[in-house]
């Protein structure tokens, strides 16, 4: 569904599937893409900050995935500017616990969670009632983009 409005798309992965570009060629493409969208599970294996390092040209970068952290505070003043998660209700605990205890992946737990879309603030202050945390109280990963200035988002931009 997305081919027809963009001029080029690429999909990464070390799967080596056709119409797949191979992780290595990150580097080399990520910069020329407007849009981005990253999966949280980034965070798990540890490519986020290398991959999130690539998109500083974008004017949108989305982490997606019921595993992406909806905290926005912490991707302030780097090239996130959406993160696209899941919630669970809190009567929905017991049952969400239960099944994962058996062994139950996202797809079986699917029905209990709420998708949400969380914007990333574009200043430099915390958005959140909670006490901001300092600087060095930061992973070091989110931490070096706070000398950065957040790049604008372009709005002469087509759709």
């Amino acid at each position: 569904r997305l081919c027809p409005h963009a001029r080029s798309s690429y999909v990464f992965d070390n799967s080596r599937t056709e119409g797949v570009e191979p992780s290595e060629r990150q580097a080399e493409l990520l910069p020329q893409c407007d849009v981005v969208f990253i999966t949280g599970s980034a965070f798990v294996n540890g490519s986020v900050d290398e991959v999130v390092s690539y998109c500083r040209a974008a004017r949108e970068v989305v982490i997606i995935g019921p595993s992406t952290p909806l905290y926005p505070d912490a991707f302030i003043g780097s090239p996130v500017t959406w993160l696209g998660g899941s919630t669970w209700a809190s009567e929905s605990v017991d049952r969400l616990f239960g099944l994962v205890a058996q062994g139950a992946g996202i797809h079986q737990v699917s029905s209990l969670m709420t998708k949400v879309t969380v914007p990333v603030p574009r200043h430099s202050e915390p958005e959140s009632t909670a006490p901001p945390r300092s600087r060095q109280s930061r992973p070091a990963s989110l931490r070096k983009w706070e000398d950065r200035s957040a790049t604008p988002v372009d709005e002469s931009c087509p759709d």
